[in-house]
């Protein structure tokens, strides 16, 4: 399919939703895209809630808010305890399922239509995301699921249409950084949060905004913390990310670089 008849399908499908226009926006690209692109053609009454909480570091939430306040969205945070659910807090196999559900549970309590749009695109579809199925069980609606958009696709569109940061890095929420059937906790989500922050920061001063590496910090094992990236991270740069950490009295770490960087654990445990 061409990317005009996929920005015409997106255009049809957004365009025939009730308004208010409800949007689960993260902060990410894909969420972003979405809300932009509505405003784009036109739909003037758009809504986007976004989820507060332990599991979600605050500076992708300020981010968030400092996007909205710039394009003139509205924006409400929904506080989200992710911790109290047992499924989550032991980080369960199918804790993304239970998180979602979760998630937009909360959010729906906020459309009064019970209608919601959420970011998933059509290459999500095709990976390990157990957490889709919650959204089809909530009636959540992934326009750009719907009109066929792959990430290429939103990266391109994107740029074509003005949307800041249009290379914008994933950042998947903080639970990822765990494995499996590991008890999770606000100080280690805290931890990970300040440690991934430190090496952004340093990494800004090393790289421009188009070569900048993305990079995940994990928990391998009980104090065995690792930075893990697909880009060649400079060695200064991990020995001052050491020094950082031992003058806050947080976590030692080790790097690696990997082939592939989303999904460490998934296929470590041959999801």
């Amino acid at each position: 399919m061409s990317t005009q008849k996929k920005i015409e399908i997106l255009t049809q499908i957004l365009k025939n939703l009730d308004t208010p226009l409800y949007i689960a926006c993260s902060g990410g690209l894909d969420s972003r895209f979405l809300a932009f692109f509505a405003k784009h053609i036109g739909i003037k009454d758009i809504k986007l809630l976004h989820i507060i909480g332990a599991h979600i570091d605050a500076q992708e939430s300020n981010y968030m808010q400092e996007w909205a306040n710039t394009h003139q969205f509205s924006l409400q945070n929904i506080p989200l305890d992710a911790l109290s659910i047992a499924q989550i807090k032991n980080n369960a196999p199918l804790r993304c399922y239970h998180c979602k559900h979760a998630v937009f549970s909360a959010l729906l309590t906020f459309c009064p239509h019970k209608i919601l749009c959420d970011g998933t695109h059509f290459d999500d579809t095709k990976i390990h995301r157990p957490g889709i199925k919650a959204l089809q069980e909530l009636n959540i609606r992934s326009p750009l699921v719907e009109g066929g958009f792959s990430k290429l696709d939103i990266k391109n569109i994107a740029q074509d249409i003005g949307l800041d940061n249009a290379n914008q890095k994933a950042k998947p929420c903080l639970l990822t950084r765990f494995d499996y059937n590991v008890l999770i906790t606000k100080e280690k989500l805290e931890q990970i949060a300040h440690a991934e922050n430190i090496l952004s920061h340093l990494l800004n001063k090393e790289f421009s905004i188009n070569t900048l590496p993305d990079f995940r910090i994990r928990e391998i094992s009980p104090s065995n913390y690792e930075v893990h990236s697909v880009a060649i991270i400079p060695f200064r740069v991990i020995q001052a990310l050491q020094e950082a950490l031992e003058q806050a009295n947080l976590l030692p770490i080790r790097y690696r670089q990997l082939e592939k960087l989303s999904g460490y654990f998934d296929k470590t445990n041959q999801f």
